[in-house]
């Protein structure tokens, strides 16, 4: 029983980390078209038009932001909940503590703050993009 709670933790652990890293690889992805988007937000010559374009690029792209949620669940949340049941379950000491080395990898790795910027550096160009146009807009809405 013990290996097959092993076994169920690292799958546990393999499956959050590359739900994590294909989510990353879609925002990059995506980043291409927020960034056309923003482009085509500039192509209409009427004000209020670019107004509610840019806002639904917003929308849009931000609702994309959202999506590495399960339900409810973030994926620290998910790590959270794989840590707690290895912290409680009745694995050897050296497998517990194989397991949560690896969940501290992960979080180290992928989910913090300075993982998540290499991760998606395209993604926060094209958002960069976006909110310098905007920035670019409202300046030249009030010349």
């Amino acid at each position: 029983m013990s290996d097959e709670k092993r076994l169920e933790y690292i799958g546990r652990i393999e499956e959050l980390r590359t739900q994590v890293t294909n989510r990353y690889e879609i925002l990059n992805i995506e980043a291409i078209w927020l960034f056309v988007a923003t482009l085509s937000c500039w192509s209409v010559n009427v004000t209020i038009i670019q107004i509610i374009a840019i806002m639904l690029v917003l929308f849009f792209f931000s609702s994309k932001v959202m999506k590495d949620k399960k339900g409810n669940t973030t994926f620290q949340k998910i790590l959270f909940e794989i840590e707690s049941d290895v912290k409680k379950s009745n694995l050897e000491d050296d497998s517990k503590k194989a397991r949560l080395h690896e969940i501290e990898d992960v979080r180290k790795n992928l989910l913090s703050l300075r993982s998540i910027y290499r991760s998606t550096p395209i993604f926060i160009l094209g958002y960069a993009f976006w909110a310098l146009s905007l920035a670019t807009f409202v300046y030249n809405i009030y010349q």
